[in-house]
C-alpha cells in the first residue's frame, strides 16, 4: 500500500478513524492511546469469533442429538447391525 500521508497528523487521523471504524467508537483517540485501542480491537474480535464458533458448535451438537434421538425403522436398524 503506498504511503499517501504527507504529515503525521494525517497519518494519525487515519489510524484513529480506522480504530473507531472497528470499535464503533466516536471519541477522540490520541496517538499515545493507539496501542491500547488496537489491543482492545483484538480482544473484541477474538471474543466475537469465539462466541460465533461456540454458537456454531452448539447448533451442530443440537442437530446431531436430534438425529440420534430419532427412532429408525426396525428393518433399517437390523440392516445396519448386519
Amino acid at each position: 500500500m503506498p504511503n499517501n500521508h504527507e504529515t503525521l497528523t494525517s497519518l494519525f487521523s487515519d489510524i484513529a478513524d480506522a480504530i473507531r471504524e472497528k470499535t464503533g467508537g466516536t471519541a477522540t483517540i490520541m496517538a499515545d492511546e493507539f496501542p491500547i485501542a488496537i489491543s482492545e480491537i483484538e480482544t473484541i474480535v477474538s471474543d466475537e469469533n469465539l462466541e460465533d464458533e461456540l454458537n456454531t458448535q452448539d447448533n451442530l451438537i443440537k442437530e446431531i442429538t436430534t438425529m440420534l434421538n430419532r427412532k429408525m425403522p426396525e428393518n433399517l436398524t437390523e440392516e445396519l447391525n448386519k
